[in-house]
């Protein structure tokens, strides 16, 4: 979701870049992932963040191509 700040200047507002990747640990906490050995949860990881980034690059040279006035939030 993109949104509007008060400086007329555009934000994503469900982008924290500091949060970091995906932990092993987290990713075992999903329904179904308790299972995995370190070695596959790590491939998953490195897939989503990966994955994560392909996203992220379309949507932002999306917004780039569509210009303000377009931005809302949909890809």
């Amino acid at each position: 979701m993109v949104v509007k700040n008060n400086a007329d200047e555009w934000q994503d507002s469900y982008f924290d870049e500091n949060r970091g990747r995906l932990t092993i640990q987290e990713l075992r906490t999903f329904p179904g992932c308790e299972h995995y050995s370190d070695e596959q949860a790590e491939e998953i990881v490195e897939s989503i963040y990966q994955i994560a980034l392909l996203v992220f690059d379309i949507a932002d040279w999306k917004r780039s191509q569509e210009g303000p006035s377009h931005m809302d939030g949909t890809l």
